[in-house]
């Protein structure tokens, strides 16, 4: 008896893990099928590396669009409370201050995306035919293009060029499936874990699942 009310107690969890996958699948074969009937023209849309002589510039414009330009107010307050101590004692604290906020901007960058946008972000990496540098440039295009329709990002900026748009698959995707661990601000995203693979198979990666 025992047994059979353990076995009925579990019975819940496995059916919501299966409701779970089978509405993920769902999603992912509806983003498909619009991917497939909706392409993005991108051969007109510069890339910000075009548009900016400096990315410092464009990374600077990125913290004021997505409000996160708030996280330099504290830094400045770390600058001026830094003048009382020693020069060394000053570099190391604005150091490691300047690499969290660093990491923090880095990080809050995938915060608005939905798992419909993460998963045609994954998509648009398989599709892409061309592997190598330009490549990703192709893929970043394309992908400001879509975020910007889709109102994740106020202009066609969100990536800065191919590098930033490869760094941003192997930081929130290819990471979080290699450690299978969550990491500060980013999530784990172990419902795309399957994708990421496909993804990283298609860019010729070896997956470290």
């Amino acid at each position: 008896m025992q047994r059979s009310n353990h076995l009925k107690s579990q019975y819940p969890t496995s059916r919501r893990l299966c409701k779970s996958t089978l509405r993920v699948d769902e999603l992912w074969n509806q983003v498909c099928s619009e991917k497939s009937l909706s392409a993005i023209d991108s051969k007109d849309t510069p890339l910000p590396k075009q548009l900016y002589r400096f990315k410092a510039v464009w990374t600077f414009k990125t913290a004021l669009n997505n409000g996160s330009l708030g996280a330099i107010i504290p830094y400045l307050y770390c600058i001026f409370v830094s003048w009382r101590y020693n020069i060394f004692v000053r570099v190391f604290y604005l150091g490691f201050m300047l690499f969290v906020l660093i990491a923090y901007f880095k990080n809050v960058r995938v915060a608005p995306m939905k798992l419909e946008h993460k998963m045609h972000y994954i998509l648009t990496v398989i599709s892409e035919q061309e592997v190598g540098a330009n490549g990703w440039d192709q893929i970043a295009k394309k992908m400001n293009v879509y975020l910007f329709e889709q109102k994740v990002c106020k202009s066609q900026e969100f990536f800065f060029d191919g590098t930033d748009c490869k760094w941003f698959f192997d930081h929130n995707f290819s990471s979080s499936l290699s450690s299978k661990k969550s990491m500060w601000l980013l999530p784990l995203n172990a419902e795309l874990w399957p994708y990421i693979k496909e993804a990283q198979s298609a860019c010729g990666e070896e997956s470290l699942a």
